[in-house]
């Protein structure tokens, strides 16, 4: 699957790296900023529909303005330790180390509920984009999901690729306004 593709570039790219930053377009866009041995990487997360996805992003220019994000107060230092996919390959799960102990961050892209949520070590949510009233993350069931095959083999790719579709999306959102207002 695609998403196994992008988390074996992301192990080979950034694992052990350090968690410098994070930007945020809004708190369901955001970058976050990893410290390598001789570079930076930036990672993309949308959990907006319909374009949800995470990459590595080579375009930098856009972020510097943004606002910090919220998450950089339980990620600032974070060492990353391990990149896996839960269930199939549609859950992301980075795991940290921290002064405070292990951290995750979980990022669910599920085309109707999309949602992120950093975790404990106990387990207990510590921020989530949309909260539910849990106090504790728990998987959600499983469904039989079948991935298409990959149409994209890296993260330079997908990027290009979405930046594509928002560019299309944004488009046809400024053309319904206009029809609405005819």
């Amino acid at each position: 699957s695609l998403m196994e593709i992008l988390c074996a570039e992301l192990q080979e790219r950034i694992h052990k790296f350090k968690v410098i930053d994070c930007y945020a377009q809004s708190l369901d866009r955001f970058y976050l900023i990893l410290q390598g041995p001789t570079q930076e990487e930036a990672l993309f997360f949308s959990f907006v529909s319909p374009l949800i996805r995470f990459h590595l992003s080579i375009e930098r220019s856009s972020f510097y303005h943004h606002s910090k994000h919220p998450l950089l107060s339980f990620l600032k230092d974070a060492i990353l330790n391990q990149i896996s996919l839960l269930q199939q390959d549609r859950i992301l799960q980075l795991t940290f180390s921290t002064t405070n102990g292990e951290r995750k961050l979980i990022a669910e892209f599920f085309s109707k509920h999309p949602n992120y949520y950093v975790i404990a070590p106990d387990g207990k949510i510590l921020f989530t984009l949309y909260p539910s009233g849990n106090t504790h993350y728990q998987l959600p069931p499983t469904h039989s999901f079948i991935s298409p095959p990959p149409i994209w083999h890296n993260h330079r790719e997908v990027e290009q690729k979405y930046h594509e579709l928002e560019q299309q999306w944004e488009l046809s959102q400024e053309k319904q306004k206009l029809h609405s207002l005819l």
